[in-house]
């Protein structure tokens, strides 16, 4: 199975979210963890496992995935351990600024 679907608006301003299947098997036996930042760096807090059930999940900052069976394995809907997955996210009021330049008028 592949996270095929993310939802959500993320609630901080950025992180590296990691999806790692942590145990094998079926729905509902198969089981993920999320690892979002912390003060020392991204990727390094556990959440708590959580059985994939191909249904919308909790993610992290008000995100939610969705995993389903990839084109390869249609009929078993089976984790692998060891899969892992990385997200990128901007917090929903994140924008980049760039500025342009502009012509100041200078008095004295």
């Amino acid at each position: 199975m592949l996270p095929v679907d993310t939802r959500g608006a993320y609630t901080g301003v950025y992180d590296k979210i990691k999806i790692k299947i942590t145990t094998a098997g079926a729905l509902n036996v198969g089981k993920f963890t999320t690892s979002i930042k912390s003060s020392t760096g991204l990727k390094t807090t556990d959440l708590t496992p959580l059985a994939v059930n191909g249904d919308y999940q909790e993610l992290a900052g008000g995100l939610e995935i969705r995993f389903a069976a990839d084109s390869a394995d249609t009929t078993t809907w089976a984790v692998a351990a060891n899969d892992e997955w990385e997200l990128e996210v901007y917090g929903v009021n994140e924008e980049v600024d760039r500025g342009r330049p502009r012509t100041i008028r200078a008095t004295r």
